[in-house]
């Protein structure tokens, strides 16, 4: 996937939680219940991550991603 392909929607704020969970803010309005995966930018490169559960507060939602199971995989 290339970055003219995509348009940024949000960002990653924060680890939440112990397993694993990051806080995502939105500046865009997204319907979350319908995104499978996303697209997140690490050094330059889009590295895709699949939602596993989220709940969304307003702007901003605790989401759990596949193969992300501690805070310390989730700072990273």
């Amino acid at each position: 996937m290339k970055k003219q392909e995509c348009y940024p929607v949000g960002y990653i704020s924060k680890s939440h939680g112990l397993k694993g969970e990051v806080t995502a803010v939105f500046t865009e309005p997204i319907e979350l219940a319908e995104v499978e995966s996303v697209f997140i930018e690490i050094k330059d490169s889009l590295v895709p991550y699949f939602i596993v559960s989220c709940s969304d507060r307003g702007d901003k939602a605790f989401i759990k991603f596949e193969d992300i199971n501690s805070p310390e995989q989730a700072a990273n």
